[in-house]
């Protein structure tokens, strides 16, 4: 069980998060044919580095979660506090996020992120499983 004390994007909810993605059926299902890493990314009001986490997703599992540290993921997705707020209690669907600029994609495009919609879905709703707390927006 999950610690509300443990703050997204961190180590801990990272390793939270990989266990949710792989107890997940609609992931498994809508995930079958994503084979690619996917970095997302929380930035931070002043001058505070982002806080990253890179899922390691193949054929419905996510094989690893790691943060910080260079990733060679093909998908960057990047938001801030309050953006990650919205998206893990539900109230942004990932793909409008990045149609109407509240997330933003930094590396990749929408047109490699479509396919993989109902999987996006199925990787925000196992997050938002995850008894976990904010840091502020201007940075830990």
């Amino acid at each position: 069980m999950s610690d509300p004390s443990t703050e997204v994007f961190t180590k801990p909810w990272a390793e939270l998060f990989r266990d949710q993605i792989n107890q997940s059926a609609d992931y498994r299902r809508h995930g079958a044919a994503w084979e690619a890493p996917v970095t997302l990314e929380m930035s931070f009001r002043g001058s505070a580095e982002p806080r990253t986490v890179v899922l390691d997703l193949h054929r419905g599992t996510c094989e690893k979660a790691r943060c910080g540290g260079a990733s060679e993921a093909g998908l960057v997705i990047r938001s801030d506090v309050p953006g990650w707020r919205k998206i893990l209690a539900g109230r942004m669907d990932p793909i409008w996020g990045i149609m109407s600029g509240k997330l933003k994609l930094m590396r990749g495009s929408l047109s490699e992120l479509v396919p993989y919609a109902l999987a996006a879905k199925a990787l925000v709703d196992s997050a938002a499983k995850i008894d976990a707390s904010f840091p502020p927006e201007e940075g830990p």
